[in-house]
């Protein structure tokens, strides 16, 4: 791991990036927009610009995420190579649901849904995309993705998709995947870093961990691919061992979600509502406690790769708000409605 010398290089790249992002003001008045005309007027110079193409939600979501992507592989450029597993990490988790996309449809029969990342150069999800052959069977799809990254995730999903028969299990997979991608980028720092990089993420880890969970109980996973799946974890203060018991324990998704409020409580779970509308209620409240650490982050010692980790954060909020936004304001939503949906704003 470099010391601070190598990050004087690096800090201030992510200092330009800090300031390149939209503020709480401009995401605010882009939520106000009337039409998507207007809100690409406000977009006009920044990474977003081509929003005003959009005539689609989808199109929305490809465009944001092309501009993340993008400063995301501009960090990657100043990095020394261990480091880059933090920033790998961010982009991963959003590859994970389109390549465990490709695979339900393969599993099912179905046309390939729209694939954001693929459409990104250097994507593994462009280079399946691309691969007619990768597409004709799961076997043949299995043995291309042996050469990457994701070849576990993919050998692990399809086995519990065998066992369970149901190709629901490939869009809960993202959850435990992208928590395993996150917590190897932690466990690669030094052991004096890895607090500081969790203190950071928890909130978001903790909120996959809990997804991970009361979906999967919903699914009815078994407590035996769970402990397949799960076994290894130890972050954020949360432990396997002390989890299963909640999942062995609790005969449905709403149960397990009140009994993880304990054993997580910086997620603050309600059981008031059905478990996804509360789980959509953690997964919003996490990133917004991710978004102020991370920012808080840049006003401390920056020669580390907590720097890395919270410009990544702070870059993934915006994408994910912009998203959100503009397709709030092509929907013909109301303001308020739109913002009681984003983290920044």
């Amino acid at each position: 791991m470099p010391g601070p010398g190598r990050y004087a290089k690096t800090v201030p790249k992510l200092r330009t990036l800090k300031a390149s992002l939209l503020t709480h003001e401009q995401l605010r008045e882009l939520s106000l927009s009337p039409s998507l005309d207007d809100a690409s007027a406000l977009l006009r110079d920044t990474p977003y610009s081509e929003v005003s193409s959009a005539t689609m939600p989808s199109t929305i979501q490809t465009i944001a995420l092309k501009a993340y992507f993008g400063r995301a592989q501009r960090i990657l450029k100043v990095l020394p190579e261990g480091d880059q597993q933090l920033v790998l990490a961010f982009l991963r988790e959003d590859e994970i649901k389109d390549l465990l996309a490709i695979m339900r449809s393969i599993y099912t029969g179905t046309h390939l849904p729209l694939l954001p990342t693929a459409s990104i150069e250097g994507t593994l999800t462009g280079r399946i995309r691309k691969d007619p052959e990768a597409l004709v069977s799961m076997q043949r799809l299995l043995e291309a993705l042996d050469r990457s990254w994701f070849k576990s995730y993919a050998r692990q999903i399809n086995r519990i998709a065998q066992e369970m028969k149901t190709a629901e299990v490939f869009t809960w997979y993202s959850a435990p995947a992208s928590l395993q991608e996150y917590t190897n980028a932690i466990a690669a720092l030094p052991r004096r870093k890895r607090r500081e990089a969790e203190a950071l993420l928890c909130p978001v880890l903790e909120y996959k961990i809990a997804s991970t969970m009361v979906n999967g109980k919903a699914l009815r996973i078994p407590l035996r691919i769970m402990d397949r799946i799960m076994r290894d974890l130890n972050v954020c203060g949360a432990t396997w061992d002390d989890l299963r018991q909640v999942y062995e324990r609790e005969p449905g998704p709403q149960e397990v979600l009140s009994s993880l409020r304990e054993l997580l409580p910086r997620l603050r779970l309600e059981a008031k509502q059905g478990f996804e509308v509360e789980l959509e209620a953690a997964r919003r409240r996490a990133w917004r406690e991710a978004y102020r650490r991370a920012n808080a982050a840049y006003s401390g010692y920056p020669f580390t790769p907590t720097l890395v980790l919270a410009a990544m954060i702070l870059a993934k909020a915006e994408y994910m708000d912009v998203t959100t936004i503009l397709t709030g304001v092509l929907l013909k939503m109301k303001p308020d409605e739109i913002q009681e949906l984003t983290i920044i704003v």
